[in-house]
């Protein structure tokens, strides 16, 4: 794959990866806004917090995306949009994460889409490092309010807190980063397969475009020599039907000269015999 091809693929992905972004948000803003004024949240959660928090994400997410369409090489997109990432989405989503009460099953779910999102797009190293900035960003959210550095928020769990389960906390967290590494170089997987099969098919491209040419110079090739022979075989022809015509007027010419050899024989004869028979009619006078 050549630059400009490298540059539209990653530049595809990455606006993709922002409209889908856009919509979750706003599916989200909505939801919560739906929930809060029917009353079907049966937790305390910081409703105006988590709010003004998704609009600076996706006010956040527009701007980056604009920056992003105006850049003209891949490599600055990928530093923007891994910068995007790691320095705005992280930590906007551990404040959301926070105020929702979702620090402990919930949490880390959400966490799972720049994770996903940057195996798809990076090469591994730089997707182990937006798995290392979320992992660190959700550990020190858990740990932060374990050790009551900041207040906990209720969750959908009734009557727990990770203040009274140090053992679940500590398990919970071992779990939530080896998924997050998991998922997180499954995609990356994906990604080279998907990009080495990408190759290999402009690779076979390639190959048969070559063929074709190649097969195109001996069509060429042979359709040339066709032609010639065809031209040295109508000049043959010419050449032969002369050579009849010729033998034709020679025998023409022979057949006319015999057959007046013989019409004037005939008439000798003729004239002879008549001679003979007036020669003996006086002879016999």
């Amino acid at each position: 794959m050549d630059k400009q091809s490298e540059f539209l693929d990653i530049l595809s992905r990455i606006r993709a990866t922002f409209i889908l972004r856009e919509f979750l948000i706003i599916g989200f803003i909505a939801a919560i806004v739906f929930s809060y004024y029917s009353g079907t949240l049966f937790y305390s959660v910081n409703v105006s917090a988590v709010i003004y928090i998704l609009l600076i994400w996706l006010a956040t997410g527009f701007l980056f995306r604009f920056l992003v369409n105006r850049q003209k090489k891949a490599s600055r997109v990928g530093n923007l949009y891994l910068g995007y990432l790691t320095l705005v989405e992280i930590p906007l989503l551990t404040a959301v994460i926070y105020h929702i009460g979702a620090v402990e099953w919930m949490g880390p779910i959400f966490f799972l889409f720049p994770i996903v999102f940057s195996g798809i797009i990076f090469p591994r190293g730089r997707a182990l490092l937006v798995c290392a900035v979320a992992s660190l960003s959700y550990i020190l959210m858990v740990f932060l309010t374990h050790f009551g550095v900041i207040p906990f928020e209720y969750t959908f769990i009734a009557q727990f807190s990770p203040l009274d389960a140090r053992n679940y906390l500590i398990d919970s967290v071992f779990f939530v980063v080896g998924v997050f590494f998991g998922i997180g170089m499954s995609a990356n997987l994906f990604r080279e397969l998907l990009t080495r099969k990408t190759a290999e098919l402009e690779e076979t491209k390639e190959k048969l475009e070559e063929e074709r040419e190649f097969l195109g110079v001996r069509v060429r090739a042979r359709t040339k020599e066709l032609e010639e022979l065809a031209k040295s075989l109508e000049y043959r022809v010419e050449e032969r039907t002369k050579e009849i015509k010729e033998k034709m007027d020679e025998l023409e010419k022979f057949h006319s000269l015999a057959v007046g050899r013989e019409l004037k024989m005939v008439e000798l004869k003729q004239k002879l015999k008549e001679a003979e028979e007036e020669l003996k009619k006086t002879m016999e006078e």
